[in-house]
């Protein structure tokens, strides 16, 4: 079990096409997967859904093939369908994403047979692999459900799954047994104690010590 502090409030929800929180956005790195992540230490990229980097077939071209038997903490298959549906929701204009301003380059987003997504760009780009690592993929099926609910309590195929959060106090994770990726939960459980207030830093510290 791993417990620890933060020094930021929770605002907000989870969805990752639309949040801003310092706090939500680390629960995200746990959370959710890209295709394609960022090592958070060295910044470079590894495959995360996909099961081998981009493939370029020409210049405005490329295939990413996605992770088999990847699954969601809600025991549901990561499937192409959710693939594109998060890159397109994330692209609309309408959903107004903080992300869409990083994605520009990109003209649409198909799926290629069952076990693959096709992108097309509208020019170059040579960082296609670092730059889509900013979407993360999301259960199409959950967020049209009840995406008030989703954005409460995020679902996503990352290592670790989202229990609860309770405002000014905590949020809380379980390891998630299910996962494949590269980066396997190294405890059963993390708890992040929300201490924004400089004070309960330190009285947790020494509370501790």
């Amino acid at each position: 079990v791993i417990e620890a502090g933060i020094s930021y409030t929770l605002s907000g929800g989870f969805d990752p096409m639309i949040t801003t929180s310092a706090t939500a956005m680390a629960v995200n790195l746990h959370v959710f997967e890209g295709l394609v992540d960022l090592h958070p230490a060295t910044r470079e990229p590894y495959i995360a859904l996909a099961s081998e980097m981009p493939k370029q077939i020409d210049e405005t071209t490329y295939v990413v093939p996605l992770r088999s038997g990847a699954k969601f903490h809600d025991g549901s298959p990561v499937t192409v369908q959710d693939v594109v549906y998060s890159f397109t929701r994330v692209l609309d204009p309408k959903n107004s994403s903080t992300l869409m301003q990083f994605l520009g380059f990109i003209e649409t987003v198909e799926p290629q047979g069952d076990d693959a997504v096709l992108f097309r760009l509208k020019s170059p780009f040579p960082q296609f692999a670092e730059r889509i690592s900013c979407v993360k993929i999301v259960p199409k099926a959950v967020v049209e459900k009840d995406p008030k609910g989703f954005n409460a309590h995020p679902v996503g195929s990352g290592p670790y799954s989202f229990v609860r959060a309770l405002k000014d106090n905590r949020i809380e994770f379980k390891a998630f047994e299910d996962y494949g990726g590269k980066y396997r939960p190294t405890v059963d459980e993390m708890t992040w104690f929300l201490l924004s207030d400089s004070a309960a830093r330190v009285t947790a510290q020494d509370s501790e010590s």
